[in-house]
């Protein structure tokens, strides 16, 4: 399946707008006045939508998962073509549904950063995912952190050495309000430690 991932190369651009496109440029023209309408009342994005981005992600998650050639496809400039992208659609759930493509995003990532194997590459993944742990959306920061403890989890230790700019964000969680996102905060905290063998209290100051 590995020869199949090189025909990617002309795909990233176009998959990456189409994740970023909004409701109007992913709908049809007489849908469009509907849907603006919906997003003027606060109404997430229409379930097409999402559908037409989980295939796209799947898709991306395939080419990740078959990099394994010995020239690698996922190079700097296609790892910044398409991360923001990807990133983006955890920032973009819905408070309430779309589980599957939560899931979907989750192992997309990290089977990119595995393809990218390196940390030059991850140190900006890692840090565009903690910053969707400040998103006004519960959901979102809930769903950061999963992404952060599936890479960690997935990398092991190679995963330390982006320690000293995750242990930041996970003490300002450590005050959340809401009670799901400081739970799983400490969840990923007591993850880290046993995967460090140290006791990172100390980081948290």
């Amino acid at each position: 399946r590995s020869v199949m991932t090189p025909y990617f190369a002309s795909l990233l651009g176009p998959a990456a707008a189409a994740l970023t496109a909004t409701s109007d440029e992913a709908q049809t023209p007489k849908k469009r006045k509907k849907e603006a309408i919906k997003r003027h009342q606060g109404t997430d994005l229409p379930s097409e939508v999402w559908a037409l981005r989980e295939q796209i992600v799947r898709a991306l998650h395939k080419c990740f998962l078959h990099d394994t050639s010995v020239d690698k496809f996922v190079d700097n400039d296609r790892f910044e073509q398409v991360y923001p992208a990807i990133v983006q659609q955890i920032e973009e759930l819905p408070e309430d549904g779309e589980e599957s493509m939560e899931d979907t995003v989750k192992t997309c990532l990290v089977q990119l950063a595995v393809a990218a194997g390196s940390d030059t590459l991850w140190r900006p993944l890692n840090r565009a995912v903690l910053m969707v742990t400040r998103a006004s959306k519960a959901r979102a920061r809930v769903a950061a952190l999963k992404v952060v403890s599936a890479m960690a989890a997935r990398l092991h230790e190679e995963y330390l050495v982006l320690l000293p700019e995750t242990m930041p964000f996970l003490a300002e969680l450590m005050e959340d309000p809401e009670e799901e996102v400081e739970a799983k905060c400490q969840e990923l905290l007591q993850e880290l430690a046993v995967l460090s063998g140290e006791d990172l209290q100390e980081m948290l100051a």
